[in-house]
């Protein structure tokens, strides 16, 4: 999940790619019609730089991080209410981890050489694939029993009928995996896999989300230079189809715990050629525009959206600064 930026208006994205190309258009599509042209970020360019204009109604990564451990930790509170554990980090994600909350983490494939260098296809860690490897089995958090279960739940794991009490003490509706729902006034990272708390009416962030990635698969500018990247994979003898996100289909490494040479020396042909094309540059200018139209359309959801997001992030550092009241 991650956290939320400030609502700025488009011409803030507009500054941005200002500053990698030469010019920026945005304008009002309506359904059915092409996005606008929208600047195109030069080959090269850090992606972790580039943010798209829904994030704007978004948590950032870091917010998103800190968001995610209150949201556990509330849930661990609640549990201890009733003796039982619930293993939590003993800090928020920093690091590697936090880049993971990013909307723009993988979203157009492996992008950065130097990760390409280290981990090809797999998700990188903070640590280097040989300790990854070792570590493996401490990352698997223990099994629950029964009883936490039923009590995190707040229902029978069998029959899934509702619970309402354990040894005696009252369970609350929807059991202590509700903890953060009740404590911050959202739903919980975990329970809706969501990029932050706040996504408004009918899930109107993670829709926007959701539906500019695939408007901008079928654009046929971003089709376009998935075809100029697929034959510079086919110059360098790699067969694959014209879609970076399917690249390592094929790949037997991508099972185990770290990446072989061969996985590695495709991943890295592949950002040479995303480079050379500018793939990812078009990609994220036209998902941009898509972005930017559907914004347009939905102002007013997305105000209320931004003004419950900023609420919620004050009770998420209130906890953090020890002056929350935990609401069960």
């Amino acid at each position: 999940m991650g956290f939320f930026r400030s609502a700025r208006r488009p011409v803030a994205l507009c500054a941005l790619l200002l500053a990698l190309t030469t010019a920026c258009t945005f304008g009002r599509a309506q359904p059915g019609q092409e996005a606008p042209p929208a600047a195109t970020a030069t080959a090269g360019t850090d992606v972790q730089s580039l943010h798209l204009p829904i994030e704007r109604y978004m948590l950032t990564p870091a917010q998103t991080a800190r968001y995610d451990w209150v949201a556990a930790s509330l849930v661990r509170d609640c549990m201890r209410e009733f003796g039982l554990t619930y293993p939590v980090s003993h800090a928020p994600a920093t690091g590697a981890q936090v880049l993971q909350y990013s909307v723009m983490f993988r979203r157009y494939g492996v992008t950065d050489p130097v990760t390409a260098r280290t981990w090809g296809y797999h998700v990188p860690r903070d640590t280097p694939p040989s300790t990854a490897a070792a570590g493996r089995a401490q990352v698997k958090p223990p099994a629950l029993s029964v009883q936490a279960r039923t009590v995190l739940s707040g229902a029978d794991v069998t029959t899934g009928k509702p619970i309402t009490e354990y040894l005696g003490r009252r369970i609350p509706v929807n059991g202590c995996y509700a903890a953060p729902d009740r404590a911050l006034g959202v739903r919980s990272s975990a329970s809706d896999g969501l990029q932050g708390p706040g996504t408004g009416a009918g899930g109107i962030v993670s829709r926007i989300k959701a539906e500019s990635f695939v408007a901008s698969l079928r654009d046929p500018r971003v089709t376009d230079v998935f075809r100029r990247w697929q034959r510079c994979m086919e110059r360098n003898s790699y067969r694959v189809p014209a879609d970076p996100l399917s690249a390592s289909a094929r790949l037997s490494a991508l099972d185990l715990p770290e990446p072989d040479h061969a996985e590695l020396a495709q991943a890295r042909t592949d950002v040479a050629c995303k480079r050379q094309t500018n793939l990812v540059g078009v990609w994220f200018a036209v998902e941009s525009a898509h972005q930017e139209a559907a914004i347009t359309r939905a102002r007013d959801d997305l105000t209320r959206v931004a003004r419950d997001r900023d609420r919620q992030l004050a009770a998420v550092q209130r906890y953090l600064s020890g002056k929350a009241p935990v609401s069960r």
